[in-house]
């Protein structure tokens, strides 16, 4: 699998569900190759946790959750216009999912993204901060292998139009980054 131009900007945003990134149009990121037959624009990056550690990833893995999980969710842009075409057309949307784990360390695409600083900005619903000079390459752990499905997004009316690839490996966030 093949990523576009690494260096983005994008908003972050608090939905009251999750925090979202959404890319600036200036630096656009495509993947392509792997399971994938056509181009994905990459719409949104979006972050889920849990109140527990173990509790917080849409997926499991062998029946093991994961404090968080990263979504990059990205539509097809060889057949469609937008992601609003694409959510509910064939072939439409293709999301990278990574698996997220505790450790010492961060990640240092996250460490931007849940510094203080950031998450700060956004505390309320609907709050919105742009945040510049991102490196996509940095958000994806060392690793070429990935489970793949096709299954349906994840946000109603949940379409089933979605190529899943999870990432065999995890990148990892401090305790603190979590909690917020």
């Amino acid at each position: 699998m093949r990523t576009g131009p690494q260096a983005m900007g994008g908003t972050m945003y608090n939905t009251g569900k999750h925090v979202s990134l959404r890319p600036d149009k200036a630096h656009l990121v495509n993947i392509s190759g792997g399971p994938l037959g056509y181009s994905y624009r990459l719409e949104e990056v979006r972050l889920h946790f849990g109140s527990e550690d173990s509790q917080g990833s849409e997926h499991l893995l062998n029946g093991q959750g994961f404090p968080g999980e990263v979504q990059l969710i990205h539509y097809n842009q060889d057949l469609y216009a937008n992601y609003s075409e694409a959510a509910k057309s064939p072939h439409g949307i293709a999301v990278v999912s990574i698996f997220i784990k505790l450790s010492e360390n961060s990640n240092s695409f996250l460490n931007r993204m849940l510094n203080r600083d950031t998450i700060t900005r956004i505390n309320y619903r609907h709050d919105a901060f742009l945040l510049m000079g991102l490196n996509i390459a940095d958000l994806y752990p060392d690793t070429t292998r990935y489970i793949t499905y096709e299954g349906s997004i994840t946000i109603p009316p949940c379409y089933e139009t979605s190529t899943w690839i999870l990432i065999n490996k995890p990148i990892y966030v401090t305790q603190m980054q979590v909690s917020g």
